[in-house]
């Protein structure tokens, strides 16, 4: 009998501190443009793996259609509903060919706004 009790107990401890884990799935917003959405508790990595997810989905997503992914938006999310502590992440993207000119843009090729030369700012 306390072996029962003892092993509920277990069981449910494990439950709870398992944590809360939910995603949207790639949501199909037009011709060639998802969303896709998830939450992680603290427990179970937060806003990081949430956003590792979606991001891994994305890519999974548009592999599959022999495509790359080009993310429009992107922005972390806090949960407000019972799930207190809940991070989230959530993504709007594209799938393009691999020819696709804004595929070729990026924002590493670009000078920095400030140089710093001996201890000093300057623009």
């Amino acid at each position: 009998m306390l072996v029962k009790s003892l092993s509920r107990i277990l069981l449910l401890s494990l439950a709870l501190a398992g944590g809360c884990a939910t995603s949207t799935g790639v949501l199909k917003l037009g011709p060639d443009t998802y969303k896709m959405t998830s939450y992680r508790s603290p427990i179970r990595g937060g806003a990081t793996a949430a956003e590792e997810e979606v991001i891994v989905e994305a890519n999974k997503h548009c592999e599959a259609m022999g495509r790359q992914v080009y993310v429009h938006s992107s922005r972390s999310l806090a949960r407000l509903d019972g799930n207190r502590g809940s991070s989230g992440f959530e993504a709007i993207f594209q799938c393009l060919s691999d020819t696709d000119p804004r595929l070729k843009q990026s924002n590493a090729d670009q000078s920095p706004a400030i140089i710093i030369k001996e201890g000093k700012a300057r623009d």
